[in-house]
């Protein structure tokens, strides 16, 4: 209808997710995860083609990423990282390590209350930390469980991070799979759909994304800006509401 083709919109599409992702990036670290006794969750995800019945073996895995859920708030991080073997640089199976996990836990705040799986890495850190730690053990069935820790009736478990592995692999199926080239984008497009208010204009929010990412280097982008806001400028005008 507009006369622009399909190739145009997907190459201005991941434009726009690469200013997402590196908004979502400068700004990860302005405001740390948790706070005293407030609840947080921790988790891990591969993202790929997986073989039913062998899980965490050799099935074409695109990407291994880590996440933090904010029960308090709903915030949600989350990051690509490498799981290199001690000896080469291939993918390394199995649970994080102490050094996989930590730059996770460094955006908690101290005094949170964290929950995780069985990943043992996750223990020593948060006591490092000062963070409280408890977890859930999924290899023996266990996912949920209620109990009385720090002074309070607490629910101790993972599901609301691993609910959000599950809507972040419906995101990425409802695009018909996503080249493992532009994974992070789209992933990082996913948190930051997450982290809008409810009553955020994703629009508006693209717009300022874009003000804030744009640069000289990238004049495209800030012609874009402004043809964009000018247009937005137009139509509140035309609606009398500016």
């Amino acid at each position: 209808m507009l006369g622009v083709s399909h190739t145009t919109v997907a190459s201005w599409s991941e434009r726009f997710r690469v200013c997402v992702l590196n908004y979502e990036a400068a700004n990860s670290d302005l405001k740390p995860f948790g706070g005293r006794d407030v609840e947080v969750e921790a988790d891990e995800c591969e993202i790929g083609r997986k073989r039913k019945g062998l899980h965490g073996h050799d099935t074409d895995v695109k990407g291994d990423f880590r996440g933090i859920y904010d029960r308090s708030t709903g915030r949600l991080f989350i990051e690509a990282y490498d799981k290199p073997q001690k000896t080469s640089d291939e993918r390394r199976f199995g649970p994080p390590s102490i050094d996989n996990v930590r730059p996770l836990v460094d955006k908690i705040s101290s005094g949170s209350i964290v929950f995780t799986d069985g990943a043992r890495a996750y223990e020593s850190l948060c006591k490092e930390y000062g963070l409280r730690w408890s977890s859930v053990d999924h290899s023996s069935g266990e996912f949920t469980r209620r109990e009385r820790l720090w002074g309070k009736l607490r629910v101790v478990s993972t599901q609301g991070i691993d609910g959000t592995w599950g809507a972040l692999k419906t995101f990425l199926r409802s695009r018909g799979g996503v080249h493992g080239d532009h994974l992070e984008a789209n992933v990082k497009e996913f948190q930051w759909r997450r982290n809008l208010p409810d009553d955020a204009d994703p629009f508006i929010s693209l717009l300022c994304c874009i003000r804030v990412m744009a640069t000289s280097s990238d004049s495209l982008l800030c012609f874009l800006f402004f043809l964009m806001a000018g247009l937005v400028e137009l139509c509140l005008c035309s609606a009398g509401l500016h």
